[in-house]
């Protein structure tokens, strides 16, 4: 598992699986239990259903991880983008723009982030919304009563189109009401953007309010669109934020250090204990 995390297939692993990165980690404990059956792990008793996998995430060794590491994972390495390119695939609008990037669900936030928007626009604040992630039966329904021209719902896109929405957008915002760990947040930061984010657990550990983003309370309406005018009103508190958020992925969100964190745990838990 530490092989495959090291060159890159465990995070092209979890694209595909859409699994989340932090869950990864208690992933490499149940698969060192796993490889000790060889060949077979199937008959490792282990290797139950998803309940099992449940209970076996949570013993010791996964605690362990998250004592020491925390919420973490890393994102893939950024493309080259063109925000031009982005902004003319929305019809080459010069407002500021909102980008939310996720699966269309409501508890991501898809009707707050509306509902704020729609605020921001009776104060005469002419934001644009852009959502890009693989639509849902609620998404669907839900903008299908939600008709607005400066809404632009591109569903799900190729990597190169997410970059370029990233590279384009004035704040990444995705007020999810529960987050594994929020790999958008860290996308965001590589290209210098800031965010705002719900104030739930797993996303705190995450941005750090006022620091690499800016943090409301979930479900807010008011909060969110407030904060979304502090950002697109303060060129220099966005840039300020983006810049934090850069240091953030250079020093703790990445891939070689998120390995290098898992493999002094998994070195501390193999160490043979002094007799007592």
């Amino acid at each position: 598992w530490l092989h495959d995390l090291r060159s890159g297939r465990s995070a092209a692993w979890n694209e595909q699986a859409r699994f989340p990165a932090a869950s990864t980690v208690k992933l490499g404990v149940l698969a060192a239990a796993l490889h000790s059956y060889g060949p077979r792990p199937e008959r490792s008793p282990f290797a139950y259903d998803m309940a099992t996998l449940a209970a076996w995430s949570s013993n010791l060794a996964a605690n362990r991880l998250f004592e020491q590491l925390g919420r973490g994972g890393a994102a893939d390495q950024p493309l080259p983008a063109d925000a031009a390119r982005s902004r003319a695939r929305i019809g080459s609008t010069t407002a500021p723009l909102v980008l939310f990037a996720g699966q269309l669900y409501r508890y991501k936030g898809v009707p707050l982030l509306v509902a704020a928007g729609d605020a921001l626009r009776a104060r005469g604040i002419q934001v644009e919304l852009v959502f890009i992630g693989p639509e849902t039966s609620y998404s669907r329904t839900f903008f299908a009563n939600h008709k607005r021209p400066w809404i632009h719902v591109l569903g799900n896109v190729d990597n190169q189109t997410k970059w370029d929405a990233i590279e384009a957008a004035t704040v990444v915002c995705v007020p999810s009401d529960q987050e594994s760990f929020g790999r958008i947040y860290v996308e965001a930061w590589s290209k210098g953007k800031p965010v705002i984010a719900s104030r739930i657990p797993s996303v705190s550990e995450v941005v750090t309010e006022g620091e690499s983003g800016l943090l409301i309370d979930r479900g807010s309406v008011d909060q969110l669109s407030n904060a979304l005018e502090r950002l697109v009103g303060d060129p220099a508190l966005a840039e300020r934020l983006g810049t934090t958020g850069r240091r953030e992925v250079a020093s703790r969100f990445n891939w070689p250090e998120v390995v290098r964190r898992v493999e002094s745990v998994y070195e501390s838990l193999i160490q043979p204990k002094p007799p007592v």
